[in-house]
């Protein structure tokens, strides 16, 4: 107590306490998912560098100035491995299933048509895979087919090509861009490291 009034005392009479708890540490363990990856259509590009002088970005969005253009737009991997989940292979941060890419286009001419559809880069292989087309149309998540006289905004729902062993380090997606036509937005929904 003596050490106390004497701390205390030093202190000008300011009381000055320190203490240690310990309320038990909580161990947190990241091994849920799914993650979700947003994209602005801003992250997209031309495929040469020559091409993306036909590139008009506005805010949010991107699309070609003259004539049609295709754009690449990848999908930022970062954060899409989860903390604390081994899998079952040599790479399990290189493992991931892709469960949704869904697009947000709009096409404000009724003479040309905008279509995506999703892209992998084999791990094993370097091979580049491809999901199937999609179009913009008044149907929520996209046509089969050319939808040549459809305007407005709406969603595509790309399906994600097959992947062996769902080990790929590269993925995104591309669209077709008519004249008046725009990528939006993007919405991917990533499970991380499957077991399988």
């Amino acid at each position: 107590m003596k050490v106390i009034q004497g701390l205390i005392a030093a202190l000008g009479g300011t009381m000055l306490v320190a203490f240690s708890v310990n309320v038990g540490a909580v161990e947190y363990n990241y091994n849920v998912g799914p993650n979700y990856a947003e994209t602005s259509g801003t992250s997209c590009r031309a495929t040469t560098e020559a091409k993306e002088y036909n590139i008009q970005r506005g805010t949010g969005q991107i699309g070609p100035i003259l004539g049609s253009e295709r754009v690449v737009c990848p999908i930022n991997r970062r954060g899409t491995c989860v903390y604390g989940r081994t899998g079952n292979t040599q790479f399990p941060e290189m493992e991931l299933t892709v469960n949704s890419v869904t697009v947000t286009l709009n096409d404000s001419s009724s003479t040309t048509t905008a279509s995506c559809f999703a892209y992998a880069d084999v791990f094993t292989t370097n091979s580049v895979v491809f999901g199937p087309t999609r179009f913009v149309c008044a149907t929520q998540g996209g046509c089969t087919s050319a939808a040549g006289s459809y305007t407005g905004n709406n969603d595509v729902s790309l399906p994600f090509p097959t992947i062996t062993n769902n080990r790929t380090v590269n993925f995104g997606y591309m669209c077709d861009l008519g004249r008046g036509a725009r990528v939006l937005y993007a919405s991917t929904s990533i499970t991380p490291n499957p077991s399988n």
